[in-house]
């Protein structure tokens, strides 16, 4: 019985990336993340299909906290804007959206497909 409720349970943990700001840091989109996008952003929901659609410039710092938190609890929104601050946005997005693009669920083939990726929607 052991080994069935084993088999079940998913052994796969939030993928990492990390990102070049004032050190190099890491970017971890799991459930923690996601709460705390939903405080910082809490008219936009992050388990939508239209997350990506809803973004503006102006919530990146919120995304890129909410993934940065992890390894950094005590980072501040304003701390985060700070550090963004001469970093070339291409740069910033193309981590975060890596992040974000290997934290989302694996679907079966045909299920969600209307949904793309966070890299295709802004291109």
């Amino acid at each position: 019985m052991k080994n069935e409720a084993a088999a079940v349970m998913p052994s796969t943990i939030a993928p990492i990336v990390k990102i070049q700001l004032d050190r190099e840091r890491t970017i971890i989109y799991d459930w923690a993340a996601l709460e705390t996008l939903c405080e910082l952003l809490p008219d936009v929901n992050p388990l939508s299909l239209k997350f990506w659609d809803e973004l503006r410039p102006k919530h990146m710092p919120a995304v890129l906290l909410a993934g940065l938190r992890s390894e950094d609890p005590a980072l501040t929104l304003e701390r985060c804007r700070e550090l963004m601050k001469g970093v070339g946005p291409g740069y910033i997005l193309k981590q975060v959206l890596k992040a974000w693009s290997e934290s989302r669920p694996e679907t079966k083939e045909g299920e969600n497909s209307a949904d793309p990726t966070p890299e295709t929607r802004l291109q």
